[in-house]
């Protein structure tokens, strides 16, 4: 099996164990520049010591800079040294089908700075202890 087919089961097995597969409830709304708006699902937010795993939907239906029109991105912040990487980002076209997707395992490297008033710097001010 690939290591992508595996980080998909085991993602998968994870929000089965915890009943939380079928109820996302994408509540904290982030506006970007450039018109894309991000939905954050804390009911899938994930608590590892310092580190948060989070999961986006953005829409990006009034940014025409964009080509995609939606995107679903898992990132890992740790908040003890405000820092992120993105572990899964894929894109969709508006017929939803799959323009792009990345992944990676969280191995605690290519943490790089979170960038002051962007959108992963307001989702950890959501998701980090204060």
């Amino acid at each position: 099996m690939s290591k992508r087919f595996m980080i998909h089961l085991a993602t998968l097995a994870a929000f089965a164990a915890t009943g939380q597969a079928a109820r996302a409830e994408w509540d904290a709304r982030i506006d970007a520049d450039g018109g894309s708006t991000y939905f954050l699902d804390r009911t899938r937010t994930r608590a590892d010591g310092d580190r948060r795993q989070v999961w986006l939907k953005g829409d990006h239906s009034h940014d025409r800079s964009e080509r995609s029109r939606s995107s679903m991105t898992l990132v890992s912040i740790d908040c003890r040294s405000m820092s992120t990487v993105t572990l899964s980002w894929t894109s969709y076209s508006p017929e939803g089908r799959t323009l792009a997707s990345v992944e990676a395992a969280d191995d605690g490297t290519g943490y790089q700075p979170i960038v002051p008033e962007s959108v992963v710097d307001r989702v950890a001010a959501t998701v980090c202890p204060a």
